[in-house]
């Protein structure tokens, strides 16, 4: 399926509790349905009935309570590892954490060959370094170069991520002939301001975000499945990219945009 990847990377340590994730994963889901009014139901992939899975964010008056619907789900999925990977825990709770952190999973599925994915790793400390989230639009949502972007913004916002980018299908397909970078130039890129970064100039527009970081474009103009031009500036960073960062990339980091 050919997919546009937003990718959103969290700071090192994000150590949470159960409930404070689920807050978090309640504040993407409504930020999505905000800028993107249809996608508010949801199915949560575990292994419950599927009529204890869906999710209507309409039937929810804010991220709070959404929150706590979002917990209990997780504890009724996921109780049982928290308590067997965690020998204090004899009873998780919304306050109970995880050292090892959160997997939550969404779909939005309008047909059988049109389907959206969200995938959060929440929780996890410096040491593993897997705090992030991936939200995957299938490439015939038209609006997603219009929506993707300020989910993009309003994210930066709240998790204030070590980087963030939104990874069209064609920039992934070519990394199979290129080596793995730590890194990878995308089409729409963030990175904060103290971000040691390669030269930069193939991307056109550059702009001071809130003064945290800058937001980097590759080119001013809806992205296009096989643009030549597009194509070539993203290959000429990408060696700039392979320069800085061509060391060994750990298995969380060795595929932007998944």
């Amino acid at each position: 399926m050919r997919n546009v990847n937003l990718k959103i990377v969290l700071p090192d340590d994000c150590s949470k509790t159960i409930g404070e994730a689920s807050l978090d994963v309640a504040h993407v889901l409504m930020t999505i349905a905000k800028h993107s009014k249809r996608l508010k139901k949801w199915e949560y992939i575990s292994y419950l009935k599927k009529e204890e899975n869906l999710i209507d964010l309409e039937k929810f008056d804010g991220e709070t309570e959404l929150a706590h619907s979002l917990a209990e789900q997780f504890i009724k999925s996921d109780g049982k590892d928290v308590r067997k990977y965690n020998k204090d825990v004899k009873v998780v709770t919304e306050d109970s954490s995880d050292w090892g952190g959160y997997l939550y999973w969404y779909q939005y599925k309008e047909s059988k060959d049109v389907e959206y994915d969200i995938t959060l790793f929440l929780g996890g400390t410096a040491e593993d370094g897997r705090s992030r989230m991936y939200i995957e639009v299938p490439e015939s949502d038209e609006n997603f170069f219009e929506w993707g972007p300020k989910v993009m913004n309003d994210l930066i916002d709240y998790f204030k991520p070590k980087y963030a980018g939104i990874y069209p299908w064609y920039f992934r397909k070519q990394l199979k002939d290129h080596q793995e970078l730590s890194f990878h130039p995308g089409w729409i890129l963030y990175f904060p301001n103290d971000f040691d970064l390669p030269d930069m100039s193939e991307y056109e527009k550059v702009e001071d975000y809130k003064g945290m970081g800058k937001i980097y474009t590759l080119k001013d103009e809806k992205f296009v499945s096989d643009s030549r031009d597009q194509m070539l500036k993203w290959v000429e960073t990408y060696k700039k990219f392979e320069v800085k960062y061509a060391q060994p990339a750990s298995k969380e980091e060795e595929t932007d945009g998944k």
